[in-house]
C-alpha cells in the first residue's frame, strides 16, 4: 500500500512516464495535413488561388473558400448532391470537425499529463 504508489510517483517524476494518452501528435498532424490538401484541391478547382494563402487560412481555421461554394451548392441541394460538389464540401467540413475534435483531445491529453502527479498523490 505504501511502496507501489511511491514507486509509481518516482517513475512519473524521474522518467516522465505518462500513462494517459488520448491521441497521438502524429495522428493529429496527419488529419490536419489531410484537411489542408482537401481544401487546397477544392479551392484550385473553383478559382486561381495561391496554395500558400489557402494553407495559411486553413491553419487559422478559415474555410471561406469551401464555404462560398457550399452556400452556392445549397441553393439546389438535391441536384448538387448528385451532380455537384455539395458532397465534397460537406466531407471537407466533416474533416474540419475531426481536426477540431482532435485538437481538443490533444489539449485534454496535455492537461491530463500535466496533472498526472496530482492524480497520483490524491489517489494515495
Amino acid at each position: 500500500y505504501i511502496l507501489a504508489p511511491l514507486k509509481h510517483g518516482y517513475e512519473t517524476i524521474r522518467y516522465g512516464k505518462h500513462t494517459y494518452s488520448v491521441m497521438s501528435d502524429e495522428s493529429l498532424a496527419s488529419d490536419f495535413r489531410s484537411l489542408e490538401d482537401m481544401v487546397i484541391g477544392f479551392a484550385k478547382r473553383f478559382s486561381d488561388v495561391n496554395p500558400d494563402d489557402v494553407r495559411y487560412r486553413v491553419e487559422h481555421g478559415d474555410l471561406s473558400d469551401v464555404m462560398q461554394v457550399y452556400s452556392q451548392e445549397m441553393q439546389q441541394p438535391f441536384r448538387n448532391a448528385v451532380f455537384g460538389d455539395l458532397v465534397q464540401a460537406m466531407l471537407i467540413q466533416v474533416q474540419k470537425v475531426k481536426v477540431d475534435v482532435g485538437q481538443t483531445m490533444a489539449a485534454l491529453d496535455k492537461l491530463l499529463k500535466s496533472n498526472e502527479l496530482n492524480f497520483l498523490l490524491l489517489s494515495t
